[in-house]
């Protein structure tokens, strides 16, 4: 579509982006007219959040990590969250682990894949502002066998770009998996 509709809501809702002093950076990003969402506040036992909307309508959440600045966590709707963080360890790894010892996740490489449980169905991504999540992988034929035989559904066969191969899935919830290979 020409204008998708927001994340908020769908399969892959938010990202999340860490920044070491979010008070100042809320400052600069209101000063700028950046549409905030939820003003910044401290959730104790957690940090420092705020969220805003981006121009093409993607939902962010800015905290304040000092554990994990820039890149800091996809943040996923789906009916069973442990059943998606199991579909995902399965098929990408990562580390299970709970973030602050609370929230429930993966960790790839310090970034933080987190689950919120939904009474229905999210939106499906393909759509939406944020329309997929994706991994770097080593062999796009065994990660795409390996993606088939566990059911999943098939967005875009593997296919190739030159020497950089892509292929998109679905997870159990709609959203849309990228993998990459490249040369």
């Amino acid at each position: 579509t020409d204008k998708p509709e927001t994340s908020a809501g769908s399969a892959i809702d938010h990202i999340g982006l860490s920044f070491a002093n979010l008070e100042a950076k809320m400052k600069e990003l209101e000063a700028a007219g950046v549409k905030v969402l939820t003003p910044m506040r401290e959730v104790p036992g957690l940090f420092k959040l705020a969220f805003i909307e981006d121009p093409w309508g993607v939902k962010i959440e800015l905290v304040q990590d000092a554990e994990q600045l820039g890149f800091h966590h996809i943040h996923l709707n789906g009916t069973d969250a442990d059943a998606t963080l199991k579909w995902y360890e399965d098929m990408l790894g990562g580390k299970r682990d709970k973030l602050k010892g609370r929230i429930d996740g993966l960790r790839y490489n310090g970034v933080w894949l987190v689950v919120t449980k939904t009474p229905a169905a999210p939106v499906p991504s393909a759509e939406r502002a944020v329309m997929s999540v994706g991994w770097t992988i080593k062999d796009m034929t065994q990660a795409a066998a390996a993606f088939k035989s566990r059911g999943a559904k098939v967005a875009v066969e593997p296919r190739a770009i030159g020497k950089l191969w892509y292929a998109f899935f679905e997870d159990p919830n709609g959203a849309r998996v990228e993998l990459l290979q490249r040369p």
